[in-house]
Order: structure tokens, then sequence, then C-alpha cells
């Protein structure tokens, strides 16, 4: 193993364990774990390793449950943003029309308004409340920057010999498109989705710090940071815990896209 990737291994490492907790954390926890357990704030412990937080529960505990939140609901949004921006990005690079560039237009506008302006407006259009109309807004907003970078990378390989020969002997769109062009650019796609996976944390874990999104985001590792910040010099850890969390599985997602995108710019 060579000294770059040994660092890199090294700097992966906490956002894979923070990863691990959150999808395994609620299975280690049950009902009586995450119950309160005394005084708001108490410091470090026997059986209270991080101490409690602000409804006096143990602090590990809520550790382990919350952190499913920020990884699932990011990466069911960006997911599907994906999946929009990149057919759209398919299609307006495949065939350059007067509808695909009202598209990419249209896309130029939302890049310009900050995602969680959009996001708080929805939230509060909608009462402040609802996973799903979350999810729907930050997947819409994955979607410009998503479509306009699929849209380069398909025009940058429409004109290859190999996709030329492929049209020639009469392949159908559909066709060309999924055999031809979508292997070619998956990689570059999959880098993408990379950051914008970071942003959608970024954005859901803002909104979660706001109190709003409903109480599935109130339970979450954000929200352990907004509700007991007022308790950090009694019981500094149960923030720097959770905040610590976040940062570990924004790093290790942004060196696994960096990897992904060299990959595809080696390939290309």
């Amino acid at each position: 193993m060579g000294r770059l990737t040994r660092s890199w291994f090294l700097v992966a490492a906490p956002g894979v364990v923070a990863v691990a907790l959150a999808l395994a954390g609620p299975l280690m926890v049950d009902d009586d774990a995450t119950a309160s357990r005394g005084r708001p704030f108490l410091p470090p412990a026997p059986g209270l390793p991080l101490g409690t937080d602000h409804l006096g529960r143990d602090v590990w505990s809520m550790v382990l449950d919350s952190g499913l939140t920020l990884i699932v609901l990011p990466l069911v949004a960006t997911t599907i943003g994906t999946v929009i921006g990149a057919s759209l990005g398919l299609l307006t690079g495949w065939r350059r029309t007067a509808l695909g560039v009202v598209a990419v237009r249209a896309s130029e506008l939302l890049l310009v308004v900050p995602p969680l302006l959009i996001t708080v407006l929805a939230l509060n259009a909608a009462s402040g409340s609802g996973t799903a109309v979350l999810i729907v807004v930050v997947a819409l907003l994955g979607v410009p920057s998503t479509m306009r970078f699929t849209r380069a990378a398909t025009s940058a390989v429409v004109n290859r010999g190999y996709v030329e020969h492929a049209v020639a002997m009469g392949e159908r769109t559909p066709t060309l498109l999924v055999r031809e062009v979508l292997p070619t650019v998956t990689a570059p796609i999959l880098a993408d989705a990379g950051l914008r996976l970071v942003g959608a944390i970024y954005v859901i874990a803002s909104v979660s710090f706001l109190g709003l999104g409903g109480s599935a985001l109130g339970d979450s590792w954000a929200g352990m940071v907004a509700d007991n910040v007022v308790g950090v010099p009694l019981n500094p850890w149960a923030v720097i815990v959770p905040a610590a969390a976040i940062v570990a599985v924004v790093i290790s997602i942004n060196l696994v896209a960096d990897r992904v995108a060299d990959t595809a710019r080696r390939s290309m």
C-alpha cells in the first residue's frame, strides 16, 4: 500500500466508521437506552461515556440512534435528482433542440438561487412538515447541475467513432444512449453525484439545525447539535461528537468522489 493510499485511507476511515454507526446504530440501542438517565448536560461518567444531553439522555445512545436520517434522506434525494438530471442531460446533449435549450436556461435560473433558501421557502409553504416534501425539494435542487454536467459529458462523446458507427448501423436513440453513451459518462456522473450528495447533506443538516422538516429531522445529528449547543459549557461532547460525525461523513464522500473523478478522467 503506497503512502498516498495509506493517507487517503486514514482520512476516509472516520467517515466510513461514522456511516457504519449511522446504519447499524439504531439496531444497537433500544427505547430504554434513549430514555432520560439523569440531569441535563451531565459530564461523562461510568455508564455515560459522553454524558447526557438537554433532556438527560445518554449522548452516546442518541448518537447511535440519530445518524440514519442524515445518511438515508440525502442519499434518496441525490439518487432521484441524479436519475432525473442525467436523463435530461443525455437527451439534451444528444440532440440540440429548442426544448433542450429552454431546459438548460431554466436550470441556470435555479443555479443562481441559494439551495437552502429554496428549501426553507418550500418547507414554509408546506407548513414546515413532511419528509417527502424535503426529499422532493432537495432532489429537484440537484437536477440543474447534474443535467448540465451530463449534457457536457454527452456532447463530448456523441461524435466518437463507435457512436457514429452505431448510428450508421441504424440503432435507435434509446438503445444508443443506454449502450453506447451511458457507459462512457457513468463515471463522471457518479463523481458529480458524490458532490451533489455532500450538498444534500449540508442542506438537510441546515434544515434540521433550523428546526424545520418535522420530527424526523429533529432526531438527527444536526438536530442534536442544535438542541445541545446551549449546554456546551457543561457537556461539550453532546455537540462535538455529532458535529464531528457529520464532518467525517462529508469528508469521506468528497474523497470517494475525487477518486471516482480521477478514474473517470483517466478513462476518457
